[in-house]
């Protein structure tokens, strides 16, 4: 208990000491600045109308379903989603479409050469050791464990 006593005694100091300092500010007053809005007040209510975290969440989950592998299928399926989500929200076929390039290991971007498009059909993840256990597989669980 000395050691609790000998805290509380520097405490109840430190609180005196306190006490007796000056209310007044040290150092001198510094004006506001003038508020400046980062948004017209129009543009940021309709953002904050139009917006939805769920929303968002609900097209992340779905084109979360795809395999998004460049040039394989779930690709394709999740750019058309897209595609098809902006159409719904009145982009025109200007304003939003599709562009395609050529994926087979041989096709040059700049510097870039292409990868191999390809589809996955099935696959299964094991552990074997210490026991043989069925991890995952494709069909059952696409995004992964």
């Amino acid at each position: 208990m000395p050691i609790l006593r000998t805290a509380l005694a520097s405490l109840g100091l430190v609180l005196a000491i306190l006490a007796t300092l000056p209310t007044t500010p040290l150092a001198p007053s510094v004006e506001a600045q003038e508020y400046i809005p980062l948004l017209d007040s129009d543009v940021r209510d309709l953002l904050h109308t139009e917006l939805s975290g769920e929303w968002a969440k609900e097209q992340v989950i779905h084109i979360s379903r795809h395999s998004r592998v460049q040039g394989s299928r779930g690709y394709r399926d999740a750019a058309d989603y897209v595609l098809e989500q902006l159409r719904a929200l009145g982009f025109s076929e200007e304003d939003a479409y599709m562009e395609s390039f050529v994926s087979d290991m041989e096709a040059e971007y700049q510097t870039w050469i292409s990868p191999s498009g390809w589809d996955i059909d099935d696959s299964e993840l094991w552990m074997v050791e210490p026991r043989r256990e069925l991890l995952t597989r494709w069909t059952t669980c696409p995004s992964g464990p």
